[in-house]
């Protein structure tokens, strides 16, 4: 029934052709820890989805794989190129470049309406979403992962998780996910729907806020999302920051938060007792993926593929 509800309000998505994504290799960059390639492939509709491959130096393959899925945050210019360490201002987003330099195979893709992806009706290339007059017109929701139709992020990641499975260097049994905001709600819409992943980590995403107010159906709070559709097939670890603004862990009132922390706390801990993989861990942060999170998640990434 929870999946049901999710599948309702993400819209009709279209079918997934079984065919085999075609691939196109646009560069190969060689560094010390791996090997960069530049990859673009078709997504809905024939738009053409441009993603990083990172693909570890010294290692035996086939080794477990990855997809990175970057932040929003308005920086509608960069899109993956903050998950693969091309910003060296956003360090804590960094991840994908991290689990490179770790062993495990990374792709990191654009959003829609992100990066490489952009509209040029919403903002120029350079531009990101703070440019603009008003925050609605942020790329996430005109027609991105924010915006409608809901499915096609969802869409877009049932495609990367096939592009990653299908690289002679991944393990496709061994196959899981990371992303932080705007890339924690696109692994935790998509999970029901993708059952390739073995395990994925989400830091300031969805499941951390205290009300859905349209971000999720209202019919399916976090806990049922986690306790009937996600826990049961997928290790899934949390990192939460206490003080993150963005997604109301402070919300409705900064008094609360406390509150609202130990119910997340009782809430996994009772899916552990029932035997679940899943994982919480939080930091006196704000809406930022602290080192120490990022360090426990690839630790959680690690032990279960």
């Amino acid at each position: 029934m929870h999946e049901q509800t999710l599948n309702a309000w993400l819209g009709d998505m279209p079918p997934m052709d079984e065919r085999a994504v075609t691939v196109e290799v646009v560069y190969v960059r060689e560094y010390k820890a791996f090997t960069e390639k530049k990859l673009t492939y078709a997504g809905f509709d024939g738009e053409t989805i441009p993603a990083y491959l990172l693909i570890p130096r010294g290692e035996t393959f086939p080794l477990p794989g990855v997809v990175a899925f970057h932040q929003c945050g308005y920086h509608c210019d960069i899109g993956k190129e903050q998950v693969v360490g091309k910003r060296v201002d956003l360090p804590d987003q960094a991840y994908g470049f991290e689990l490179a330099t770790q062993g495990f195979v990374v792709l990191a893709p654009d959003a829609a309406k992100v990066g490489e992806r952009y509209d040029p009706d919403l903002r120029e290339q350079w531009q990101c979403a703070h440019d603009h007059a008003s925050q609605d017109r942020c790329c996430c929701a005109h027609g991105g992962s924010w915006g409608q139709p809901r499915w096609r992020p969802v869409f877009d990641a049932q495609l990367a998780v096939r592009v990653l499975k299908g690289q002679p260097e991944v393990d496709p049994l061994r196959l899981g996910a990371i992303g932080h905001s705007l890339g924690a709600d696109t692994i935790l819409w998509a999970l029901p729907f993708v059952k390739d992943l073995k395990v994925v980590a989400l830091s300031g995403g969805g499941i951390m806020k205290a009300e859905n107010e349209g971000w999720m159906p209202y019919a399916l709070p976090y806990e049922d999302l986690l306790a009937d559709v996600i826990a049961p097939h997928t290790a899934l670890f949390e990192f939460a920051g206490i003080k993150d603004p963005i997604h109301r862990i402070d919300a409705p009132l900064p008094e609360d938060a406390a509150g609202h922390m130990k119910k997340k706390r009782t809430l996994y801990e009772s899916l552990q007792s029932a035997g679940y993989a899943v994982d919480l861990h939080t930091e006196a942060c704000g809406h930022y993926f602290h080192e120490n999170g990022r360090k426990r998640a690839y630790d959680f990434l690690r032990h279960h593929l």
